[in-house]
């Protein structure tokens, strides 16, 4: 069911992502995002915060295709139109970094909780209060990161992470100029606890939207769950990183290594072979003996450089020089092509004489380059 939405998030995001880039240079000379751009990234934040919502079994209801609040969202955002400073705008990329890394760590940390939520959802058909309301903190975060990536807010998303405390402003109380989008479950006047997670209280529709509470006032289980997300998130990247990812870049390498020296070798016998043929077509002197040596050179060639397929092993670092390895073998295996289906003995010469030399050179200067950089 999230899929068609899951596309039209991309579709949007993809807008979005160019609109962020004409907002930037508006807020750099203005101080300031325009009106149009405002509303456009505004309604895609609502439908990234509905959307991933949704998907992560924080509401139940489906959340349609609509940019625009609706008095039926289940969550709500207040987004205030501020003005920004030009510094903190050209040095975006930088602010966001820390909050992006926090981000990443909350997402790591996140997946084995959904699982967790999915499948009791599943069996009782709700979600763990505990957890759901862990899930929509690190849900507000990742939605006011967004916002303040795309130029929404000058204000950092950390501040209500573990929960908002009980001596902010109360319900119904209009957000500060500089403060965060304000996330909510748009559920009329229930009690705070209620309002904000509505797995505990019985939906409502209400008949137009009203302004959405500043506080967000979780249990101390909540905010446990959000430290246990945080320490599975560091643990996660640390595994991934430190440990699984230097892991498999050795495996690649080790890979990689084999079939490359495997594959070369396959080639110089190859390509001997070929020599030793063509001595023997010379005392003929007869096209179509060359053409079936090249023949069968070619198809060895063909068939081991179909099979290697080098790069797709290799570490990303080596990537490109594994596509050079194997551009090098393609061109021999075209010149073979070539000799194979002329009927001239001038053309073949000119071939194995001038281009072939050339190209085995260059197979052999990127096979001895790639095998360097792998380690023997």
């Amino acid at each position: 069911m999230a899929i068609p939405l899951f596309v039209f998030v991309l579709i949007i995001g993809f807008a979005a992502f160019f609109a962020t880039i004409a907002a930037w240079f508006c807020a750099l000379v203005t101080g300031r995002v325009p009106d149009g751009l405002q509303q456009f990234l505004t309604g895609a934040l609502r439908l990234y915060a509905n959307v991933g919502a949704y998907l992560w079994l924080l509401t139940a209801r489906w959340p349609g295709f609509a940019l625009d609040a609706r008095a039926s969202d289940q969550v709500t955002i207040d987004v205030d139109h501020a003005e920004l400073r030009r510094s903190a705008v050209f040095f975006r990329i930088v602010l966001a970094y820390p909050a992006s890394l926090v981000g990443s760590v909350l997402m790591l940390g996140t997946y084995p909780v959904l699982v967790i939520v999915w499948v009791v959802a599943l069996v009782s058909g709700r979600a763990p209060r505990t957890l759901h309301q862990a899930l929509a903190l690190v849900w507000r975060f990742q939605v006011r990161l967004q916002a303040f990536a795309s130029l929404l807010t000058p204000t950092q998303p950390f501040r209500g992470l573990f929960g908002d405390r009980d001596d902010q402003n109360p319900p119904g109380t209009s957000a500060t100029v500089a403060g965060p989008p304000t996330i909510t479950s748009q559920l009329g006047s229930q009690p705070i606890d209620q309002v904000m997670f509505p797995e505990a209280a019985t939906l409502s529709t209400p008949s137009a939207l009203s302004p959405p509470p500043i506080r967000w006032i979780v249990t101390n289980a909540a905010k446990n769950a959000v430290i246990i997300i945080i320490i599975l998130g560091v643990l996660s990247y640390f595994v991934s990183n430190v440990i699984a990812k230097p892991l498999i870049t050795r495996i690649e390498t080790s890979i990689t290594r084999s079939i490359v020296t495997s594959s070369h070798a396959d080639v110089v016998r190859t390509m001997h072979q070929f020599a030793v043929d063509r001595q023997s077509c010379r005392a003929s002197d007869s096209v179509n003996c060359l053409s079936h040596a090249a023949a069968v050179a070619h198809d060895q060639i063909a068939r081991q450089f179909s099979t290697s397929m080098i790069a797709s092993f290799a570490p990303q670092q080596y990537r490109s020089l594994a596509l050079s390895y194997q551009s090098a073998i393609n061109v021999v295996e075209t010149e073979m092509a070539e000799i194979r289906d002329s009927v001239s003995l001038t053309i073949d010469s000119n071939i194995i004489n001038g281009e072939l030399p050339n190209s085995i050179a260059q197979l052999n200067a990127s096979y001895h380059t790639i095998l360097l950089k792998l380690g023997r």
